[in-house]
């Protein structure tokens, strides 16, 4: 429970969204950097932080170290790659694929 002073109400801390099907969507897509396949979900919000696994894009293994060692600033600069907008696009493939039937 968290307790708001301003308040003095206490308000549940709220759930992490997870989806292993929805990662699994993700880890069959290419890396967006590289293309390649056999990629990592890298959460852009981390799953410490409390990001849900609706906020994660496909990212190959040397990209998703690459990531974390850069920053995600620094790494969408050198990369040349939107994260947010990579999120969003994999978000409208996954829901297309559900509508026709095709995501695991």
């Amino acid at each position: 429970m968290r307790f708001r002073r301003e308040t003095g109400l206490s308000f549940p801390k709220s759930r992490r969204l997870t989806d292993p099907d929805y990662l699994n969507f993700i880890r069959q897509r290419p890396c967006i950097v590289c293309r390649r396949y056999g990629v990592h979900a890298h959460h852009v919000k981390s799953r410490g932080a409390g990001g849900s696994d609706y906020l994660a894009v496909p990212l190959c293994p040397e990209h998703h170290h690459l990531c974390h060692v850069l920053g995600k600033e620094t790494f969408q600069a050198k990369m040349g790659v939107d994260l947010k907008e990579a999120v969003i696009g994999c978000l409208i493939d996954y829901i297309r694929e559900l509508k026709h039937g095709r995501a695991d």
